[in-house]
């Protein structure tokens, strides 16, 4: 027989091993009764399925076959393997399934030790489930997927759509009726207009359709803008835009800019963008996208700046101006954390409707099981009512702009995607999902997004992120021919 080790997040340790004889803990669950006078038995109160504390029995061979090693070198190694703040993937190099577990100390191990060296680590699980190491993965056929769950307990399904033309409307079903669904199904005999139509979908992954801006120009704008000079480029994997040199200017703010028109002038819009800056040491930089009018005078910018150099202090920003070039800031956002926008992208969201303006910023992230979770983001948007209309002019072009300053050194700067969306007051339907764009559904975190973008406004109250219970169940994709629909899943035991 064979020794079993642990696995954390794929890794383990050759010389450590549990200690024959542990019993794995499962069925968590307890039952809360009540005993009622002058009755038989008692009744049940409640039933719930609770956590895990336990100590799990360790082994650390240490001898001249596995390398001997002293008591800092094992602990050592031990922390290594070990220190996490998050819940971590922890397996039985036997099994097939892992927990999601957070390990506590103390680690005691005796300070003179040879041969076989026996301590406990405290599991702590807050999930008590199990999960398959290896996921399920099924495509719909004619609009219906199969989930086939063989596990003990029920699964919450992640599902990814691509949009085969446009529709206001996503419904996923099931023949318990239970359903998700995001926005508003079409009704007989109304009008089908999209009263939400895309002007713009660039993924900044090449320079066609952009120009460059003539050099020694300016942006007017200082804490967003600067001196234009130098040259934009793609990055070595096209998936972004960014500087390939910033020009010769010797005093403050200066860098390429490229401009774009758009196909046409828009009183009301939404913009949904994204910058990256990638923190270091020392260093500044500013990245931003520019709204003007005809005119070429400025409207909005969105964007990041870093201007301190002796640390990570990268802002999110959107402000707009009036007609004499005067800035209204309306966010001005460092992140939870204080500085937690720093080597991540950042999506920024400007709408202007009549006279009131909403503006919003997140970022993602994607944990050790690949999920995307979102990051950092106000709790609340920011929102400026122009009932002067002062900031009221409309925006006909787009610049990309990205700028270093000549006293300190520079930080990479990316744009990575912009989407411009014009708002329409007319009779219609909000055609949310359009043509191409990928949907992204994960039922566990319960969380949707268009193209990395949040959906929450648009799910139906009613609905809910349903898991699947039975061993079998069929989901229904709604509208018919909208979707090429791909859904993931782990089996989970009790």
């Amino acid at each position: 027989m064979t020794n079993e080790t642990i696995v954390v997040n794929g890794k383990n340790i050759k010389w450590l091993f549990v200690k024959r004889g542990f019993e794995i803990p499962s069925f968590n669950f307890a039952t809360e009764t009540e005993k009622i006078p002058n009755r038989p038995g008692s009744i049940k109160k409640k039933r719930e399925l609770n956590g895990y504390e336990f100590d799990l029995p360790l082994i650390a061979h240490n001898d001249y076959l596995a390398g001997r090693k002293d008591h800092d070198e094992i602990l050592n190694e031990l922390v290594k393997f070990l220190n996490y703040d998050e819940p971590v993937k922890l397996q039985f190099s036997k099994k097939k399934w892992y927990w999601r577990a957070y390990f506590d100390g103390p680690i005691e191990i005796s300070s003179i030790n040879h041969g076989f060296v026996s301590f406990t680590i405290k599991i702590v699980l807050t999930d008590p489930y199990k999960y398959a190491v290896e996921g399920s993965q099924n495509t719909a056929i004619q609009d219906q997927v199969s989930i086939v769950n063989v596990g003990t307990a029920n699964v919450k399904p992640s599902y990814t759509l691509t949009a085969l033309k446009d529709t206001p409307y996503l419904h996923l079903g099931t023949d318990d009726r239970e359903y998700l669904a995001f926005g508003e199904p079409f009704v007989a005999g109304t009008n089908i207009t999209d009263k939400r139509p895309r002007i713009l979908l660039d993924p900044m992954n090449t320079l066609v359709g952009w120009s460059h801006m003539p050099t020694s120009g300016n942006i007017a704008d200082n804490y967003s803008g600067g001196l234009i000079e130098g040259q934009m480029t793609t990055n070595s994997n096209n998936t972004a835009i960014t500087p390939q040199t910033f020009g010769t200017a010797d005093k403050g703010w200066h860098g390429p800019a490229i401009r774009k028109a758009l196909s046409k002038t828009l009183d009301n819009f939404k913009v949904i963008c994204s910058v990256k800056i990638f923190a270091r040491d020392k260093g500044i930089a500013k990245g931003f996208y520019h709204f003007t009018d005809e005119a070429g005078n400025l409207v909005a910018s969105l964007g990041l700046v870093d201007d301190t150099n002796t640390k990570n202090d990268t802002k999110a920003v959107i402000q707009v101006y009036d007609e004499y070039g005067n800035r209204r800031e309306i966010l001005n956002y460092r992140g939870q954390s204080g500085w937690s926008y720093a080597d991540l992208e950042i999506y920024l969201l400007l709408q202007r409707h009549n006279n009131k303006f909403i503006a919003k910023t997140w970022t993602y992230y994607y944990d050790k099981n690949g999920k995307r979770q979102q990051k950092s983001r106000l709790h609340d948007a920011r929102i400026l009512n122009d009932r002067g209309k002062q900031y009221a002019r409309p925006i006909r072009q787009v610049i990309g702009y990205v700028a270093r300053h000549s006293d300190y050194p520079v930080l990479p700067v990316y744009l990575t995607r912009l989407e411009v969306i014009e708002i329409l007051d007319n009779v219609g339907y909000d055609y949310f999902i359009k043509k191409g764009d990928i949907v992204e559904i994960d039922t566990e975190s319960e969380v949707a997004y268009v193209n990395g973008v949040p959906i929450k406004e648009y799910k139906d109250f009613a609905s809910n992120y349903f898991s699947i219970d039975k061993a079998h169940q069929e989901v229904i994709i709604n509208p018919e021919r909208t979707f090429d629909t791909v859904v993931k899943w782990q089996d989970r035991w009790l």
